[in-house]
């Protein structure tokens, strides 16, 4: 084999494998990577006040003559990671990297998340704070980059039906989308019933 076809035949490699590579996760914090008792207030038309979890506010119907206060998510409030994503994430840091996956959350600070890291021991990877709860502000965000950054996979995980509902709608040529429904109580339930059954089969033995 001549030089020149070696050194073709290595930059080919190398271009197939960097295009492999071409993958980003984008992981939401709240009730996805953690859990917090920060909640949503909300003074209605008729004077009533709620204060909804993150949870509860992401299927929340908004009603006009509605007031928000978002002051508890300056920062975190009796933070818990929740443990099975954060496994995702760390691993695929571990592996691929601090630019392969990205914080993307409807807060308006950085700075929750940069306290999730630190606290957690997790490297800072890049965060983007929209500011906003809108669904299709997040579903804007991803086909920018896909399109910006000629990504081949974004998969992107979130604990609401409606974010997740608008980022299925995306259609980019060339760019394959994921959108996974971070769903709870499923994965509490299997803990429960394999420690139930761990224990029931101790104490029949």
């Amino acid at each position: 084999m001549s030089k020149q076809l070696l050194k073709t035949y290595i930059r080919q490699i190398i271009k197939e494998t960097l295009e492999a590579e071409k993958k980003l996760r984008v992981f939401d914090l709240d009730d996805t990577l953690v859990k917090t008792n920060s909640k949503v207030h909300i003074t209605k038309a008729s004077g009533e006040e709620l204060y909804l979890t993150p949870a509860k506010y992401a299927v929340y119907e908004k009603e006009p003559g509605d007031v928000f206060d978002y002051s508890d998510f300056q920062g975190l409030v009796d933070p818990k990671a929740i443990g099975w994503t954060t496994k995702i994430l760390k691993r695929v840091i571990n592996k691929h990297g601090t630019d392969a996956a990205v914080i993307l959350t409807a807060r308006g600070s950085e700075e929750p998340a940069r306290e999730f890291f630190r606290l957690y021991d997790i490297p800072e990877i890049p965060i983007v704070a929209l500011g906003n709860s809108d669904p299709e502000m997040k579903a804007q965000w991803i086909k920018y980059v896909a399109k910006k950054f000629g990504y081949k996979e974004i998969e992107f995980f979130d604990d609401s039906p409606k974010n997740i509902a608008a980022v299925q709608r995306l259609k980019v040529p060339g760019v394959k989308i994921i959108a996974r429904l971070i769903l709870h109580w499923i994965w509490i339930f299997f803990q429960n019933l394999f420690h139930n059954l761990h224990t029931n089969h101790h104490v029949i033995q």
